[in-house]
């Protein structure tokens, strides 16, 4: 973020000097920041990887209370995807809520995780309800 000093033009730090797409930028860090410190597994799970492809990332931060999955699409198309939920320690009948706002709820079927995402978005999934 730019200015905020004597003598600059423009001033980041307040929300009537960011441009749309700086204010975008800013809401977003201020949204992931407010889930880290909510989200326990955020903080102190442990790293799994879920599925991994040329645009698209999954992965689990998992801790004996919790699990958070986390899905990362940087293709300009929306991608489905489907992996292993057993390694998140999430398990038949699960259902998650996308706390991050990207994309649409996912359960648990057959062991199994299902997903799609939008285009360039990413999703924090945890338990809906917690």
């Amino acid at each position: 973020m730019e200015g905020g000093w004597p003598g600059d033009p423009h001033n980041a730090f307040e929300a009537s000097g960011r441009s749309p797409d700086q204010e975008a930028v800013f809401a977003r860090v201020v949204k992931l920041a407010h889930l880290r410190r909510e989200l326990e597994p955020l903080r102190h799970g442990k790293l799994v990887d879920l599925f991994v492809s040329d645009q698209v990332y999954a992965y689990a931060r998992p801790t004996d209370r919790q699990s958070v999955v986390v899905i990362i699409n940087n293709a300009v198309d929306r991608a489905t995807l489907e992996f292993d939920a057993a390694p998140a320690r999430l398990f038949n009948g699960t259902t998650l809520a996308d706390r991050l706002g990207d994309g649409p709820p996912a359960q648990i079927y057959n062991g199994r995780l299902s997903a799609t995402l939008p285009g360039r978005s990413s999703s924090i999934y945890v338990q809906a309800g917690k």
